[in-house]
């Protein structure tokens, strides 16, 4: 997780991402809400990766694309 980081700074190296368990402590919401998402479909489809956005200033989380 990295907080005012666009996707392509961790490609590059540039930023470090954190613990995905850290989003509970800064953003409550957003975790629960990745959280629940993460379990819909992880039920459906099994084991799967998800990408996901958290836009500044809005507690919801946006599941971008999961595979």
């Amino acid at each position: 997780m990295c907080v005012t980081t666009q996707g392509e700074d961790v490609v590059a190296g540039i930023r470090t991402p954190e613990p995905i368990e850290r989003l509970s402590e800064t953003l409550p919401e957003a975790y629960a809400q990745l959280i629940q998402n993460c379990d819909i479909l992880e039920a459906h489809y099994k084991d799967m990766q998800v990408r996901g956005r958290q836009q500044h200033g809005c507690a919801r989380m946006h599941v971008l694309h999961s595979a």
